[in-house]
């Protein structure tokens, strides 16, 4: 009887005890974690770290370990006595709600300086786990009786509406904050924020899409985008950048409606609704575009939403008014949208109505293309695939004869690191669920296309506005795979609860969301988010402030008729004018506006010479790396002229 006895204690110790102790050991290598991350780079702990250092940490491990399992097997005993449950099934049930505590260490390892940048496969991979030990940790939680709380359906409703409207306000006040002050930083330029400056003040005043930063003066040789006129009065009355940062932030963040409509269509819950928006607000492919200058295809994202949700409830009137907003808003949004036709024809659910789209959208891309984007001004972007140009041949010619004479070149193109890596935090916040959406892969296949084929890094990059191509269609996928599992016979059929596989896959979602944000996001200060290739300076140094402060006097110097050429990264603060051109356009304007490390650029330096023996121009302003040079002719003895400072080694 004893044996029998201790076999069956062992036997029980051996079903609960390894993820007892998996749990503690959790908990106490977090505590050990945290003792020396300030003293280390990530992954080089043995290298860098002095031996004491490493004694300690794995002391404090050990200790808290042990400190954890006396806790567990106190807790136990108090379960044993106050609720008269077996020792067994008291460990099983803290195990249960402790279980979550597996993630600790991962969520530790990520205050890891730089671990984000540069080991992002690891990050990501630990994104992943936090994600899975959510998932199953909700998935074995008990049911809650929601039917038995004493609340009402409607009180569901309208927190969820009020949760998802604060959060969204918050989105749009913060990402505006930061975008102003990355702008008053001096870290957005000519390109593009002047770009779209100039272009929205030209057009508020009767001229329209014209800009003199761009080649051919006109905004539509760059990109063929009318709806700016739509966006133009927030230029009428204060026309100040800082207004179309405000405009692009409040957009976004209005995505936020038809992704919880989408969600409600499919789902008919609205807390589903409410997880689903906070996730896009936490998108780091979101904050991306939302914090780079501002772009006509940035304001697509909500539209695209929009325009599958009318699609999905057959609104073929309001779904074809998006379309044509898509398609004023860039004329290569018309491929895109072909694809959502494609799906709608191909799919059946609607197949008049993608048949439609599909005509509507070729016939407009190639108009534009053939006629505006082909004259002898417009700007081209073939050298984005400049990996698959193939002698003289054009850019279709070349991507035909790598794709019948070399198909690996193109599976070698499309499986780099840098795009694996950047699909990887596009999906991974959804849990991956828009690759399992059947037939509507389709709706993103541009998207996925381009990025597949493209040479230009920033294309697959999420700190820039691409990601627009692909996350509006994952995000509006997302509801549908959820509706499916949850209606799943075969997961039924092989153990699974579809509907709690369903919450599952939402903890999973909200999860992944929150960790891959904490690395990759813009809400929390990381050096692997960028705004561009910009690194955003959440906290200007007084030299920054008082740089700003010399803008703002230049501001108030140089008339609003005058003609100015602006370097770089400073001509967006000056774009509000009929006349703005860039320090490389050479052109005799009325004022220079130079910044130091723009002009000691190499391929700037010698003009910047150049322009200083022509002797045309007096300097007149020289403070905080700013100079500001007057024609000769206007100036006459109106301000006093200063010597010029050698600039080759500017403050930075």
């Amino acid at each position: 009887m004893p044996t029998m006895r201790i076999q069956r204690l062992t036997a029980s110790a051996v079903s609960w005890f390894p993820l007892t102790f998996c749990i503690a050991l959790s908990v106490g290598a977090s505590l050990g974690m945290a003792t020396i991350l300030d003293k280390a780079p990530a992954f080089q702990l043995t290298n860098k770290l002095a031996d004491d250092l490493l004694n300690r940490a794995v002391l404090v491990s050990l200790v808290c370990t042990g400190v954890v399992l006396i806790l567990y097997g106190l807790a136990a005993a108090a379960l044993r006595l106050l609720k008269k449950k077996p020792l067994e099934e008291s460990v099983r049930l803290i195990n249960r709600h402790a279980f979550i505590l597996l993630a600790l260490p991962v969520f530790i390892s990520f205050q890891t300086k730089d671990l984000a940048r540069d080991h992002p496969f690891a990050t990501l991979f630990g994104c992943l786990a936090v994600a899975v030990v959510a998932g199953i940790y909700f998935y074995r939680l008990p049911r809650v009786a929601w039917n038995r709380l004493p609340l009402k359906e409607n009180l569901y409703k309208w927190a969820s509406i009020v949760v998802v409207a604060a959060a969204a306000t918050g989105f749009a006040v913060l990402i505006t904050r930061f975008s102003i002050q990355h702008m008053q930083n001096l870290r957005a330029g000519n390109y593009d924020l002047g770009v779209y400056v100039n272009t929205l003040w030209n057009t508020a005043r009767g001229d329209l899409l014209r800009c003199t930063l761009v080649r051919g003066g006109y905004h539509i040789y760059a990109h063929f985008d009318p709806i700016l006129i739509l966006f133009s009065p927030v230029m009428w009355f204060d026309p100040k950048p800082e207004n179309i940062i405000a405009t692009q932030s409040i957009w976004l963040a209005l995505g936020v409606v038809p992704l919880y409509l989408i969600t409600l269509h499919h789902l008919k819950r609205h807390w589903l609704a409410l997880i689903l928006c906070l996730a896009y607000l936490l998108y780091p492919g979101v904050h991306g575009p939302a914090m780079y200058d501002f772009h006509s295809v940035t304001l697509a994202g909500p539209v695209i939403m929009w325009s599958l949700f009318f699609a999905e409830t057959r609104r073929t009137v309001l779904y074809f008014v998006s379309i044509v907003f898509l398609l004023l808003t860039r004329e290569d949004l018309g491929l895109a949208m072909f694809f959502v036709g494609f799906y709608l024809f191909y799919s059946n659910h609607a197949a008049r109505t993608g048949l439609a789209t599909m005509a509507l959208c070729l016939a407009y891309y190639f108009a534009i293309t053939r006629t505006v984007m082909a004259a002898e001004k417009t700007f081209s972007y073939d050298y984005y695939f400049e990996a698959l140009q193939v002698g003289d041949r054009s850019l279709a010619g070349s991507l035909l004869t790598t794709l019948f004479g070399n198909p690996m070149f193109i599976v070698r193109q499309a499986l780099t690191e840098d795009k694996l890596k950047y699909f990887i935090q596009l999906a991974l916040p959804l849990a991956g669920l828009p690759l399992f959406a059947g037939k509507r892969w389709f709706v993103f296949f541009y998207g996925i296309l381009v990025t597949a084929l493209v040479s230009k890094p920033a294309v697959y990059n999420i700190n820039f506005q691409y990601t627009t191509f692909i996350y509006p269609f994952f995000f509006a996928l997302t509801p549908h795979v959820l509706k499916n599992i949850a209606g799943s016979d075969l997961l039924g059929r092989i153990g699974f609860d579809p509907n709690r596989l369903m919450g599952a896959f939402t903890a999973v979602i909200m999860a992944a969301s929150v960790a891959v944000s904490y690395n990759y996001g813009v809400f929390r200060e990381s050096s692997a988010f960028k705004q561009g290739q910009s690194h955003f300076d959440r906290n200007p140094t007084e030299f920054q402030v008082a740089r700003y402060g010399t803008v703002r006097k230049i501001q108030a110097l140089i008339p609003a008729d005058a003609s100015v050429t602006a370097s770089k990264m400073i001509g967006a603060h000056f774009s509000t004018r009929r006349y703005i051109y860039q320090f490389k356009d050479r052109i005799d304007t009325d004022y220079y506006i130079l910044l130091d490390k723009d002009v000691v650029r190499r391929e700037y330096r010698k003009r910047y010479e150049r322009f200083l023996e022509k002797d045309k121009y007096d300097l007149i302003l020289q403070e905080n790396e700013i100079k500001v040079f007057i024609r000769k002719d206007l100036n006459k003895g109106r301000y006093p002229v200063l010597r010029v400072k050698n600039v080759r080694r500017p403050i930075t």
